[in-house]
Parts: C-alpha cells; sequence; structure tokens
C-alpha cells in the first residue's frame, strides 16, 4: 500500500476486497475525494459539539430532577442517537445523529 495521492476527477474506486466486500461509511458517501476531506473531519468534530450540549443540558437537568434521573436520560439520549447514527441512510442524517 502507498500514499500516493489520486485524482478523482472521475470519481474514486473503491478496493473493498479487504473488508469482504461491505462498504464503509467513506466508500458510500465519497468521504475521500477532495471536497469531501471537510465532510470527514466533521464526523470527529460533531460529537464533540454533542458533549459541549449534552453536557450543559444534562447538568442543568440534574439540578431539576436529580443526577440518577439525569443520567437515565442521558444514557438512554446517547443509545438512541447511537441507534440513529448506525441507521443513518445519508450524510446529514449520519452527521446530526454524531
Amino acid at each position: 500500500m502507498n500514499n500516493d495521492n489520486v485524482s478523482c476527477d472521475l470519481g474514486y474506486v473503491y478496493d473493498l476486497s479487504s473488508s469482504g466486500g461491505m462498504s464503509s461509511a467513506a466508500s458510500e458517501w465519497d468521504l475521500v475525494c477532495p471536497g469531501g476531506s471537510w465532510l470527514h473531519a466533521a464526523v470527529g468534530a460533531a460529537p464533540m459539539a454533542g458533549y459541549l450540549l449534552g453536557g450543559a443540558a444534562t447538568g442543568a437537568m440534574a439540578d431539576r430532577v436529580g443526577r440518577r434521573d439525569a443520567f437515565a436520560a442521558s444514557a438512554a439520549a446517547l443509545l438512541a442517537v447511537g441507534l440513529a447514527a448506525a441507521a443513518a441512510p445519508n450524510y446529514p442524517c449520519f452527521l446530526l445523529a454524531k
């Protein structure tokens, strides 16, 4: 394997033989070509925004309803968005669920 830059003028051809023919998010939504690099970075940054907003919301909720209920609600929300990300049909839905 090498790290040569390859032009994506006609699209990128993915070698799926190492994964048993299974595709990934990068191959389905074409995140490797120029123009898609910021999309790949956004997947890593989106959870940090969620942690920021979720931490503030959970802290305020804990003051009102107690830590145990706030923890249970945040765990349920984390499970829900995790399942939503796994079942996302397209990139915007995936990013929103992250």
